[in-house]
C-alpha cells in the first residue's frame, strides 16, 4: 500500500470511515464521513492528548461535498498545513484542491470516473472499470517517469480485498483487507503491519489495534460516542489503552434548513 493512501486511511479512521477503495486524495464528503442529514458545517475541538485544544472546521455544500477545511492551534491561529479549499464542476465533482500556493487537479473520463490527479510534482493515472472502481493507479514524476504502480483487487461484493504496490525499482508489497457483514473494514494486513478494527451499531469504529511485523502490539485505541438527534456523533472519547491517555473530540454540527 502506498504511504499516502495508508496515511489517509488512518486519518479517516478517526472519523469512523471504513472503506479500502481508493479515495481521491484530500476529498471527503458527508457520505464518507458517515454523516446523516444535510450537514452544513462542523466545528471540532480536541481536549487532551497530543493535540489538546487544537480545532478544525469543515464546510460542506448542499450536495454533501467538502468545500473547505480549516485547522487552528490552541491559540486560535490558522494552521496553513491543515487548511485547504476544494472547487467543484457543474456536475458536483471536485476539480481542484487549493492548499496555500499549490493545487491538486482532478480530471474525469466521459463516465465521470476519476481519470487523473495532477500536481506540479507528480501525475497519477487511474484505470477504472465500468462501475468507476479503481483497479490500477500509475504514478509519474514531473518528467513523466513511472514511479509506482498500485493494483486493486475486488471480491464479489465490490470491496477491495487486496492492493499490490510496485515501486520504481520493482520492489513489491501487498496489503489485504477484510470486512464484516455490514461492509465495515475489520482487518488491514501487510508484511509490515496488521490492524484490527471493531464497530458499533452506527458503523463507527470502537476499537483499533495495530501490530508490527513481529506481532507486537504498537497501537491500542478504543472509541466511545455520544450522538445528536440525527445520529451523528457530537462527542468521541478516544482512549490510548497502552498509555491510559484519554482525549475527547467535541463537535458542533450545523445543518442546512
Amino acid at each position: 500500500m502506498n504511504l499516502k493512501f495508508h496515511f489517509l486511511l488512518v486519518v479517516l479512521a478517526a472519523y469512523g470511515v471504513a472503506n479500502a477503495q481508493y479515495i481521491i486524495p484530500n476529498t471527503v464528503n458527508t457520505q464518507s464521513l458517515k454523516l446523516k442529514g444535510d450537514v452544513k458545517s462542523i466545528h471540532q475541538v480536541q481536549t487532551g492528548g497530543r493535540y489538546d485544544r487544537y480545532s478544525q472546521e469543515f464546510y460542506f455544500n448542499t450536495n454533501g461535498g467538502l468545500t473547505e477545511k480549516k485547522g487552528f492551534n490552541p491559540k486560535g491561529n490558522p494552521l496553513s498545513y491543515n487548511t485547504f479549499t476544494i472547487n467543484y464542476n457543474e456536475k458536483g465533482l471536485p476539480v481542484e484542491r487549493i492548499k496555500g500556493n499549490s493545487s491538486i487537479y482532478f480530471q474525469y473520463d466521459e463516465n465521470d470516473c476519476i481519470d487523473q490527479v495532477q500536481t506540479d510534482y507528480y501525475v497519477e493515472q487511474f484505470y477504472v472499470n465500468k462501475d468507476c472502481q479503481v483497479f490500477e493507479v500509475k504514478k509519474f514524476n514531473n518528467t513523466q517517469e513511472l514511479r509506482s504502480t498500485e493494483m486493486h483487487y475486488y471480491n464479489d461484493k465490490n470491496q477491495v480485498v487486496k492492493t499490490l504496490y510496485t515501486s520504481a525499482n520493482s520492489d513489491t508489497s501487498s496489503t489485504f483487507f477484510s470486512y464484516d457483514e455490514n461492509g465495515n473494514e475489520t482487518e488491514i494486513r501487510s508484511s509490515m503491519m496488521k490492524a484490527i478494527m471493531e464497530y458499533n451499531e452506527q458503523g463507527h469504529k470502537t476499537l483499533w489495534k495495530q501490530y508490527n511485523s513481529k506481532g507486537e502490539l504498537k497501537i491500542h485505541m478504543t472509541y466511545a460516542y455520544t450522538y445528536d438527534e440525527k445520529s451523528n456523533w457530537i462527542k468521541m472519547e478516544q482512549t490510548n489503552v497502552e498509555d491510559n491517555e484519554v482525549s475527547v473530540l467535541t463537535r458542533n454540527i450545523e445543518y442546512y434548513e
